[in-house]
């Protein structure tokens, strides 16, 4: 199953497999602790704590850094994808090519 995590500023910090929440927050440096509830510790990640204002802010830099990492690991991940793709279709050209599926430019 997929899920989306939403901030508090309504944007995503994360979106992707239920069973990797826990390997992408470790690559971002925020390891769900052991004995720790992840659904729990997460919602503690994007709430903004109002108890004064010094608070609020730390805990409005830290969810806007959570967006801009989410957003760089999005670009990253869609790029990837997008090379696999080219790889594919390459590949797939090659092959038909050997198998003279394809004619070479020369032949046009």
């Amino acid at each position: 199953d997929d899920v989306i995590i939403l901030s508090s500023l309504g944007r995503p910090i994360y979106s992707g497999p239920r069973d990797k929440i826990a390997e992408y927050f470790s690559s971002i440096d925020l390891p769900i602790p052991n004995n720790t509830n992840p659904a729990e510790y997460l919602i503690d990640l994007v709430s903004i704590d109002n108890t004064d204002e010094s608070t609020k802010q730390m805990s409005l830099y830290r969810t806007r850094q959570l967006v801009d990492k989410f957003s760089e690991y999005s670009l990253h991940f869609k790029r990837e994808r997008s090379l696999d793709k080219l790889e594919d279709i390459n590949r797939s050209i090659a092959s038909n090519h050997k198998r003279g599926l394809i004619g070479s430019a020369k032949d046009i």
